[in-house]
């Protein structure tokens, strides 16, 4: 049952004091007002915990502070240590976890599956978006004849993607400092038949890279983030040598030679910060599903608009509410609560995590990248056991609420009312947690 439909029963029942439901006995169990005495109650007061949070400078990363700024944490008892995400860059985001800088951070798959032999601790606990906008730009006035516009004069895959890639030979080439972008590099250059030596690559952080661009030094850029990506191609008018939609459209390997290039937006911690904050987890999981209600749900440009500022300052970019819109819906689909099953459960879809990770594991194995040892996802992938864990919460709460009687009072009421609020803010662990303690 959804939020809205449970706020519909609760309207249908004519339900008393602050919306709980009639106290009708379903599956025999009895009414809650009969349950329960004051001594047995916990307090509604949530623990205060300040936890260090760093995101990476991505639009489809550090919206986190929208958590922060709505006071979504603050409702589950969690601040974020100045109010705000520390912004690091993709090399350091691991090693600041691992060596206890920081207790959670923003990451993404593709920069942890390579060295998954050397990541032993750390566990991603949300997951909630994948990455669309590989792509290699150039100026609008350069001259460039891309891919798609070498096809369209009737020529073949190899013979489009050989001629536009002669163009990139020898030229500089700003790219993004991170090794998980050289993958899709290397195969989009390999389509005509080069490698990355054969360019004069500089690498640079994400800013750097569309600063380079920008003031006329290269004719050939290739950022990975999406705000970076925005704003040479969409804001200044770069245009597309090569990009992954196209080259799933008409390379003949097409889905599954880019299937290596797919790859979770997460947040992750330590295993150890894991075990020692379980409860934190679970709240900050909830926080951040509430976070994405309010960014896909009817305010989401008023969201979008409270966002710009910080993500702007990270970046050294302009983007606009209608900008994120466009990269959010565009370059990273996300997955909401109510989709999070399409990625942990769904074994027919190609965004299934096993679809995605076994085979990329096995070829990073083959080529000698990772040790030939067996990896365990589910022991990685902490997320899934934990949105699995909140849908069955979410599932005993609607339970419990059945069976309400409307004659509740005092402490008893009070902590029912704070479960319930729990439970509209996507809190599921608290609210099954109160409304079991008042159940017996």
């Amino acid at each position: 049952m959804s939020i809205k439909s449970l706020n519909a029963n609760i309207n249908r029942r004519n339900l008393m004091k602050l919306g709980l439901l009639g106290g009708v006995a379903v599956g025999g169990l009895p009414p809650l007002a009969r349950i329960a005495t004051a001594q047995d109650l916990p307090s509604t007061e949530l623990e205060k915990v300040s936890v260090r949070w760093g995101s990476l400078p991505s639009t489809n990363q550090a919206w986190v502070v929208l958590g922060s700024r709505k006071g979504f944490l603050e409702d589950v008892g969690i601040s974020m240590a100045n109010g705000v995400p520390k912004i690091v860059q993709e090399p350091q985001a691991i090693a600041q976890v691992n060596n206890d800088e920081l207790d959670i951070c923003g990451h993404y798959f593709g920069g942890i599956i390579q060295a998954l032999n050397r990541v032993d601790n750390i566990r991603p606990f949300f997951c909630y978006s994948y990455f669309q906008g590989r792509t290699i730009l150039s100026p609008p006035d350069a001259g460039i004849k891309s891919v798609e516009e070498f096809l369209n004069e009737g020529m073949s895959w190899s013979e489009a993607a050989n001629a536009a890639m002669a163009q990139i030979k020898g030229q500089q080439f700003a790219i993004m400092n991170a090794p998980s972008v050289l993958p899709w590099i290397n195969l989009a250059l390999e389509q005509g038949g080069l490698k990355l030596e054969d360019t004069e690559a500089i690498p640079l952080e994400d800013p750097r890279v569309v600063q380079l661009a920008l003031s006329g030094q290269v004719n050939f850029a290739s950022p990975a983030g999406a705000v970076q990506i925005y704003q040479l191609q969409h804001q200044a008018g770069w245009k597309s040598l090569i990009d992954m939609p196209l080259m799933v459209e008409s390379m003949p390997e097409g889905k599954a030679a880019l299937s290596d290039f797919l790859h979770y937006d997460l947040i992750m911690c330590t295993e150890d910060y894991l075990n020692g904050n379980t409860e934190t987890i679970y709240r900050a999981t909830t926080a951040m599903f509430r976070t994405l209600d309010y960014m896909f749900g009817p305010d989401r440009m008023t969201a979008y608009s409270e966002y710009a500022p910080f993500i702007n300052a990270a970046n050294g970019s302009n983007l606009d509410a209608e900008a994120i819109r466009y990269i959010f819906d565009v370059m990273d689909p996300f997955f909401p609560f109510s989709d999070q099953e399409v990625i942990w459960e769904n074994a027919d879809s190609p965004l299934y995590y096993k679809n995605i990770y076994e085979p990329q594991i096995q070829r990073l194995i083959e080529n000698g990248t990772l040790p030939d040892r067996t990896y365990d996802l589910d022991k990685m992938f902490v997320a899934k056991s934990i949105f699995e864990d909140l849908r069955e919460m979410k599932k005993s709460s609607e339970a419990i609420l059945a069976k309400v009687d409307d004659s509740l009072e005092g402490e008893k009421l009070a902590v029912v009312e704070a479960a319930v609020q729990h439970f509209k803010n996507f809190n599921y662990y608290d609210s099954d947690r109160l409304l079991r303690s008042v159940h017996g």
